[in-house]
């Protein structure tokens, strides 16, 4: 990234060559493998709200509008996995204050 900043490499760019790109590596794979930038920025979004669980970050790092609703494309296949992590930290929250009641009843 820091090479980007230093080329000042911002701005518009052929997407073109970055399709041939994604392209002729994916044939790399083992097997080989249909990819697109778009596919790309679909598994990026997706992990981001995976991680984050916070679907407004999703959509400004998607650069959608607020509110937007393709924003639910990219968090729509992470939903069950934040919604698995939001119960188990409520879960641990429970349960640390489950165990300083019982300390401090002792």
């Amino acid at each position: 990234m820091r090479e980007f900043v230093d080329l000042a490499a911002w701005g518009e760019f052929d997407s073109s060559s970055l399709n041939h790109f994604c392209r002729r590596h994916a044939q790399t794979l083992t097997p080989p493998q249909d990819i697109t930038p778009y596919m790309l920025r679909h598994s990026f979004l997706t992990e981001i709200y995976r991680l984050t669980g916070d679907q407004g970050t999703t959509a400004r790092l998607a650069g959608h509008a607020p509110g937007s609703p393709v924003t639910r494309v990219y968090v729509g296949a992470a939903v069950s996995d934040v919604d698995r992590a939001a119960v188990a930290a409520f879960q641990a929250k429970v349960a640390t204050v489950g165990q300083r009641a019982t300390s401090d009843a002792n």
